[in-house]
Formats: C-alpha cells, structure tokens, sequence
C-alpha cells in the first residue's frame, strides 16, 4: 500500500462514524507480517465509500483487511 493509499483510507475511515479499527496489527504472534489497516466494526456506508474510492476490502479471521488501491490502466487509444 503507498503512503498515498494508506492516508486516503484513513481520512474516509475518520470520516466515518461507529468505527473500531486498528492499524499495523499483526497476523499472527509468530508472524513478522502486519495487517496495515484492519476493520473490526463499521457502518455498511464506510464499506461502499472505500470500494467506490478504488479499495480493496478482505475479510481475515480479525476483521475487514483494507488492501492498497486497485490501479486499473485506462485502455489506450489505437492509432488508425
């Protein structure tokens, strides 16, 4: 996830209201890997703001996992 994407997440998280999440939570105790922002309560809105803003959403035995940005290419135009 960019620094980009992790500071948009957060500022439509914060916009939100009824939200319980945390951030850089671990996978697991033996696991040097770390969740960068993880959802445990929300308002279905939040849900549908980060998806229309491009994010990915997982759903991880500790809650919703928001994932970096889907960084789709715009199809090019073919020259005739």
């Amino acid at each position: 996830m960019t620094v980009q994407d992790y500071n948009d997440a957060v500022a439509i998280i914060s916009a939100s209201k009824g939200v319980k999440c945390s951030f850089n939570e671990n996978v697991n105790k033996t696991s040097k890997l770390s969740y960068p922002i993880l959802i445990h309560e929300n308002e279905p809105d939040l849900i549908t703001d980060l998806v229309l803003q491009g994010f990915e959403l997982r759903m991880t035995p500790k809650g919703l996992c928001v994932e970096s940005r889907l960084h789709i290419d715009k199809p090019r135009n073919k020259k005739k």
